[in-house]
């Protein structure tokens, strides 16, 4: 008398879970701010409370760092190396892998915030109140640009460094370094999912 086997069945909501069957990530997701902020951040660690508190809000899982550099450290350094896809929050891919998101051009803009389809604000600042302007103080490789950005952004006085939302090409990390002072502008933050 063979006793049989049950297996549990699959429920919809897992399907959608993103994770492969041993439960390795399919995709990272990235996104720029739909708020801006000046640089007087509360430092990288402020930053990335930001960019954690934005996903939640949207219901998007998982746990994310601000792409940003101060005097000590940088993407580079402190981001995990993903080996699978970046998307933006629709869907839409960004880079194959982090060797792709840090080579100096991306597939696609990150040009669509936490909350799926909304476009990036444009931002007082190097575009003159009409680019969608992000902190960065980091090259597209993933390394610092710059010794300092707003005082490690605790500042709204010294020089700020960003990038630009709607570009493809090294320009989304670097676009342009403000005046002094410049700190006391608002701009948007890309974050990116970690592991």
């Amino acid at each position: 008398h063979r006793r049989r086997h049950s297996f549990p069945t699959r429920r919809s909501s897992d399907l959608l879970d993103d994770c492969s069957s041993e439960c390795t990530k399919l995709r990272r997701t990235i996104f720029v701010t739909s708020k801006l902020y000046t640089g007087k951040l509360g430092g990288i660690a402020g930053a990335d409370a930001i960019c954690q508190q934005l996903a939640e809000d949207a219901g998007l899982p998982g746990i994310y760092y601000a792409w940003l550099s101060d005097s000590t450290t940088h993407p580079d350094d402190r981001f995990l190396k993903s080996s699978v896809p970046y998307v933006l929050a629709s869907g839409t891919q960004v880079a194959k892998d982090y060797k792709d998101l840090t080579d100096g051009t991306i597939q696609h803009a990150i040009d669509t915030t936490e909350s799926k389809g909304a476009a990036p604000i444009a931002a007082v600042g190097c575009g003159g109140g009409t680019k969608p302007t992000v902190w960065t103080n980091t090259l597209a490789a993933g390394t610092a640009w710059g010794v300092n950005g707003c005082d490690d952004w605790n500042a709204t006085g010294g020089v700020a460094r960003l990038g630009h939302a709607k570009a493809t090409n090294f320009t989304w990390a670097k676009f342009c370094e403000g005046q002094a002072a410049s700190c006391a502008w608002k701009a948007a933050l890309y974050c990116v999912e970690q592991p």
